[in-house]
């Protein structure tokens, strides 16, 4: 196996990878990246940042957590503030449609 010398910004994507998939053989060591794929390494990135943020060991995830939930409930209630114009004027559309 290759080793690059130069950073990458996923470089700790692809080093985690490759130590999860590690099983003790280097014969049968597979990470799984057969070539570039953006959807694995978004999927990776994930998987690696909610493991470390929900760890047990990570003193901090609570307050992480929280914020978490108050950035998703204001962008929550951001959505359905640009959604209820567009409801009321589907509402004016049927009243004016019965009568």
């Amino acid at each position: 196996m290759q080793v690059l010398s130069e950073s990458y910004p996923d470089s700790g994507v692809y080093a985690m990878r490759h130590l999860e998939m590690y099983m003790g053989d280097v014969d049968k060591w597979n990470p799984g990246f057969k070539k570039f794929n953006e959807g694995l390494l978004k999927k990776l990135r994930v998987k690696y940042c909610y493991s470390m943020i929900s760890s047990e060991e990570n003193v901090i995830r609570l307050q992480i957590m929280d914020k978490v939930k108050a950035y998703y409930d204001s962008m929550r209630k951001e959505e359905q503030h640009t959604k209820q114009p567009q409801r009321r004027q589907s509402e004016r559309l049927k009243d004016k449609a019965v009568e």
